[in-house]
């Protein structure tokens, strides 16, 4: 019954992809299954909108043929039932794959993703009991990999001495689709014409296709079907631009009234409630990235990140810099919106240091955290304009770091938190050994 539905792109809209899934649906209640993946369960991680939407999508099998069980255990245990003219499906949260280190710890969401080095990935033990993988969670690489190689190829290997065919996990749609992977199946992304690729959890790699080999054969095999389309609002292009164009329309008056453009900046934020003048909506003026040639105070850091890459490609110090020691930084929270991040490089400016950024993570929406993982060389000894150092045995990284948590304890609203990270991480070896704390 799956094998008539018909790539996204070839529907002429969401309505009518949701049409033809009641199709299939109606097809398994009738037919039922094949028993090579009878019965068939998805297991949905995210539950936020990409999440949501995944369900929503699912849920027009039809109640008679979809049931949505509320557990992994109680997936689990239908996973063991001959049902082949049903579809289960779970949606997993962070509880459901991620675990503290710390044995009988209990799961804190907010320290989850404020010390995510804390805790350890469980969603591999689920494996035997998923049909089907849709990853809708946003990942970045300060959290741990939810699922590697070796797990799927301990998961394939237990699958065989139990004498099944193959192992029960046979596709994995990442629809967040965040390289380098939260699931270190994600190796590239796809296309709407070539959607999959399969993955050899034993080689840690894509399998090659033969030469000359077809679509077909590209699919036969060992391994895992993967999706990783990056570009999914092109599968649905109509769709997504009537809501996109929805979303926007009500700000298309401000944004073209001219007399708001012939103020500053500042002045150009609608304070209208307040008895002030109509101007740009806040979600529009909080987004604006320059404006009369210059870079808004929200994203001055991309000048100081442009400077200081200038500085690297010249292979030019700072004046007086001397003897320099190298280390590796995170900054986690509400770091750009707090303006922390423009703080701590000025800070490292004044030292007479530089920077080169190595990795930024946007967080989803108001709520979401950031993070940037900077490289930092500082004079020795620091040059810190001001600083009043009692601990004269500090290396530089730790006064600069010691200095930036008083900075951040200062922005309560930030949240923010600042990582020693090891010289290791990849783009920041460095010449010295990063500090500890």
């Amino acid at each position: 019954p799956l094998l008539g539905l018909l790539p996204a792109y070839q529907y002429g809209s969401y309505a009518e992809a949701c049409a033809a899934i009641r199709v299939v649906g109606e097809r398994i209640a009738a037919g039922g299954l094949p028993p090579s993946v009878s019965p068939l369960t998805i297991a949905i991680h995210g539950t936020g909108n990409v999440g949501r939407g995944a369900l929503h999508a699912l849920r027009h099998l039809g109640d008679d043929v979809l049931s949505v069980v509320k557990t992994p255990a109680a997936l689990a245990h239908v996973a063991g039932e001959s049902a082949s003219h049903r579809v289960f499906a779970v949606v997993l949260s962070a509880t459901d794959v991620v675990m503290p280190l710390e044995p009988g710890a209990p799961f804190e969401r907010a320290e989850y993703y404020a010390h995510p080095e804390r805790y350890r990935p469980v969603l591999h033990e689920l494996l035997s009991s998923i049909s089907l993988l849709i990853h809708c969670a946003g990942w970045d690489m300060r959290y741990p990999r939810l699922l590697t190689a070796a797990q799927l190829a301990t998961s394939a290997a237990a699958a065989r001495e139990a004498g099944l065919p193959h192992a029960k996990l046979q596709m994995i749609a990442d629809v967040s689709c965040d390289l380098p992977g939260a699931l270190e199946s994600l190796v590239r992304t796809t296309t709407s014409r070539a959607p999959f690729y399969i993955y050899d959890p034993v080689a840690a790699a894509e399998r090659v296709c033969p030469a000359g080999g077809s679509g077909a054969t590209e699919m036969r095999g060992e391994g895992v079907a993967v999706l990783a389309h990056d570009t999914l609002p092109s599968e649905l292009p109509k769709d997504a631009s009537e809501q996109f164009g929805d979303a926007l329309f009500p700000f298309v008056l401000s944004l073209a009234d001219l007399s708001t453009s012939s103020r500053t900046f500042v002045d150009q934020l609608d304070t209208s409630a307040v008895g002030g003048p109509f101007g740009l909506p806040r979600e529009v003026w909080a987004a604006v990235i320059t404006c009369d040639g210059e870079l808004t105070r929200k994203f001055e850091y991309i000048r100081k990140i442009r400077d200081t890459r200038s500085r690297v490609d010249a292979q030019v110090a700072p004046p007086g810099s001397g003897k320099r020691s190298r280390s590796v930084l995170r900054l986690s929270g509400h770091i750009f919106d707090s303006g922390l991040i423009n703080t701590a490089l000025d800070l490292i400016e004044d030292a007479g240091g530089c920077v080169e950024i190595l990795e930024v993570c946007a967080g989803n929406g108001a709520h979401g955290t950031s993070s940037a993982v900077m490289t930092v060389e500082l004079p020795s000894p620091s040059l810190m304009a001001g600083e009043n150092d009692t601990a004269s045995s500090w290396t530089p990284i730790e006064r600069l770091v010691s200095r930036l948590r008083e900075l951040a304890r200062a922005r309560p609203a930030a949240s923010a938190s600042i990582t020693i990270l090891p010289p290791t991480f990849p783009g920041g070896s460095a010449g010295g050994a990063a500090a500890t704390g």
